[in-house]
């Protein structure tokens, strides 16, 4: 950990390194060190999140929720917080954090709107059209489900998207 202690020392260092440290010893079962999350976190209140950086929370995030990984609620809760404090919010961190909410709070409310957000503030975000379509047919909203079906249609160049909005179509009664 010398390596990643190092390079998370770095000037405007993005989180990978305290990334993966926590993830390294969540996956061994080890203890993880305060001071990790405390840089995370710091790093991501100071500046706005880049794409290192919301990769970052994504593979933590993935990792709770296959249990791979036990990942305290509130650090987790404190590292989204950080990185949505900016003016301007990442659609890619709004998403992974819905994802967050969705599947690991529980929270429907919150994962649907921070799902929505994303959308609204990248329309051609494929992922996150997918994943606010999903979340409405769960929740029995079946028009907003239809207009992200018909939006991720118009974003279907070259059958790209085929599967997905064929799948999605399916599920929409």
């Amino acid at each position: 950990f010398v390596v990643l202690e190092r390079a998370s020392g770095m000037p405007r260092s993005s989180i990978l390194p305290e990334q993966t440290m926590i993830l390294t010893r969540s996956l061994m079962h080890g203890s993880i060190e305060a001071r990790w999350w405390d840089r995370l976190v710091a790093k991501l209140a100071e500046r706005a999140p880049n794409s290192e950086d919301a990769d970052a929370l994504g593979a933590l995030t993935r990792c709770a929720r296959a249990e791979h990984c036990e990942l305290p609620r509130e650090r987790m809760l404190a590292a989204f917080e950080a990185a949505e404090s900016h003016p301007l919010r990442s659609p890619t961190v709004l998403r992974i954090h819905a994802d967050y909410a969705w599947n690991l709070l529980g929270d429907r409310a919150l994962g649907e709107r921070l799902a929505d957000e994303a959308v609204q503030l990248r329309p051609r975000d494929v992922d996150a059209r997918i994943a606010l379509a999903r979340m409405n047919i769960v929740l029995g909203n079946h028009a907003k489900a239809r207009e992200q079906v018909q939006a991720l249609e118009r974003l279907n160049t070259g059958g790209r998207l085929d599967a997905q909005v064929t799948e999605l179509s399916a599920l929409i009664p």
